[in-house]
């Protein structure tokens, strides 16, 4: 299996979520002094998203808004470069290279700057990096990468049966023979191993005498270029970010960490902060918006405006959102074929943000991944084909069916959630909206107890490659009681055979179409409605500087952004 994370839940034109967006070329748009070598330093950026973070627990995050916020405040082994349209590179940032493989590559072998400190002064050890993987282990820590009973519990040897340190027990397919050395250990041939080391939190140090468990999620120790000073984290309103006196940005040539400090705001409505950005008063010029974007009522203006254009970084991110049918709740193949031809696509977009927002999905990997195919099982217009919905919901025994529908509660999340559920309508289906708030939205419908038929759901790779997306949305294995991603419940022997063998094909074309051949498969059984390959939409003050789209986070990368003098 592998890894894989989860989109920030529908919000307005901003398709967040990012991942490596594989093949993904576009950069998107950049202020007009992007390509200046070096910026000023100093500046507070106001940066202004719809809700809290999930998690700023590193080994927790797994939503892109926060692993985008998360290299700001934590290193790693490796990272993503930060410069416009090389955001799918990867760099050395704690290790001195990309690691050393060894034994037909299951055994990576990382060696990590000496010296290097917390904002606490304390140095970091190849036994942070060691306790950090290992926590994430335990059922206390989930939504993670390598959460108990997911993809990175598979990964390293012993891992499958491995429920973490808090108990005295060490996974020992870790090694760290002294304090600046540290060796994995994989269970079968992993050259991507790297990749998955520069994932966001998962190879960020965590000093075990600092590990507060869950409670870590409150005030992590900080080893980026930024700290939260005391008191500077009010949940669900505001966090504060300020420099970290320990950081040595010689030691980290890649983040330019130019801005003295963040301020995240997760409260104002995302209207309101539209018309102040396009306002570009002195007191928002150095503002930013993550995963609000702009809403759609506000998309014409922008659009007829050169000036603002230029104030915008767009394009498309390598995501997608779609929205999972739980196959354990519809367990009728012709009902869920049925739901295809109901979805009245264009509605749902046009709440949502219309063309900005992404092009039309058929599949589940979106074309700047490695193995896409182009294909459409059920062919129906933009508007739906609420007729052939109803033959089929005949022929399933289910000719006015009700399904529940969870999706992330937000004013543009709930007038798209009213279009899908006006759309269905046409087809007799009924739908009952069950409005979740954002900030926890994942970990609600992660919860497999939960009673939803259909859920609102969006992706992003966590490399360029269709490995970090089927296997965690679709495989058996994938299905975990607390965290589990794979939203649909899907555990199909056949399917589940096919993933594992495609796994493990090194060949890059013949993984392509296997990958892609694997898309068809799965889609034959109707266990999602595919949305939108998503597009980034997102308005800057005239005061940020380098401001470019993140294909690996599928957002405005924070970690590039200047304040102009």
């Amino acid at each position: 299996m592998t890894l894989t994370r989860r989109a920030v839940p529908l919000v307005a034109a901003t398709a967040a979520v990012g991942l490596l967006a594989a093949a993904c070329s576009s950069s998107g748009s950049t202020s007009p002094s992007a390509s200046a070598a070096t910026f000023t330093k100093g500046g507070t950026v106001t940066v202004y998203q719809t809700g809290d973070f999930e998690f700023i627990d590193p080994g927790r995050m797994y939503v892109t808004n926060a692993d985008d916020f998360g290299q700001l405040m934590f290193r790693q082994l490796v990272s993503y470069k930060v410069a416009p349209g090389e955001t799918t590179t990867i760099v050395p940032d704690l290790a001195t290279n990309l690691g050393v493989a060894s034994n037909d590559d299951k055994t990576w072998t990382y060696t990590i700057q000496p010296g290097i400190k917390y904002a606490n002064g304390a140095v970091i050890t190849t036994a942070d990096i060691k306790w950090a993987i290992e926590r994430t282990y335990s059922p206390l820590i989930t939504s993670g990468a390598f959460s108990s009973g997911g993809y990175g519990a598979s990964v390293l040897v012993g891992g499958s049966s491995y429920t973490g340190p808090y108990g005295g027990k060490q996974l020992a397919s870790i090694e760290t023979p002294n304090s600046t050395t540290i060796i994995f250990h994989t269970t079968k041939p992993y050259p991507d191993f790297p990749y998955l080391m520069a994932l966001s939190g998962v190879s960020a140090p965590v000093p075990q005498t600092a590990d507060t468990k869950t409670a870590y999620n409150k005030d992590p120790l900080a080893s980026g270029p930024y700290m939260i000073p005391s008191g500077g984290y009010a949940k669900g309103k505001s966090l504060t970010l300020v420099r970290n006196p320990y950081f040595d940005p010689k030691t980290d040539p890649n983040n330019p960490a130019y801005p003295n400090g963040f301020q995240f705001n997760f409260t104002e409505d995302p209207n309101v902060v539209d018309q102040r950005m396009i306002a570009d008063q002195p007191a928002d010029q150095a503002s930013l918006e993550l995963t609000n974007g702009i809403q759609p009522a506000n998309i014409p203006q922008v659009l007829s405006s050169p000036q603002l254009l230029k104030r915008v970084v767009q394009g498309p991110n390598g995501c997608e959102y779609y929205i999972a049918i739980n196959m354990k709740r519809v367990p009728n193949q012709t009902e869920r074929e049925a739901l295809q031809y109901a979805f009245n696509k264009q509605s749902w977009r046009e709440a949502l943000g219309g063309q900005t927002y992404g092009a039309y999905a058929s599949t589940m990997l979106p074309p700047t991944i490695h193995g896409y195919q182009a294909f459409n099982l059920f062919p129906a217009p933009a508007t739906g084909d609420p007729t052939k919905a109803k033959q089929l919901l005949t022929q399933a025994g289910v000719p006015s069916p009700t399904l529940s529908y969870a999706f992330a509660q937000t004013p543009t999340n709930t007038k798209a959630a009213e279009a899908f559920q006006a759309g269905m309508g046409a087809a007799g289906i009924h739908i009952t909206l069950d409005p979740i708030p954002q900030a926890s939205y994942y970990t609600t419908v992660g919860d497999i107890s939960k009673p939803y038929d259909l859920i609102d759901g969006g992706w992003c790779p966590d490399w360029p490659s269709a490995l970090t997306i089927l296997p965690a949305l679709f495989a058996g294995s994938a299905i975990i009681p607390q965290g589990n991603v794979n939203w649909s419940q899907m555990n199909i022997p056949a399917v589940n055979t096919a993933l594992s063998s495609a796994e493990i094909i090194q060949n890059q074309t013949q993984a392509d179409a296997a990958w892609g051949a694997l898309d068809k498969q799965i889609m034959g059984y109707s266990p999602a409605l595919p949305g939108v390959y998503s597009s980034t939409f997102a308005l800057y003050g005239s005061k940020i500087q380098n401001a470019f789209l993140s294909e690996n986070f599928g957002l405005t990368d924070l970690a590039g952004v200047a304040v102009a003098p």
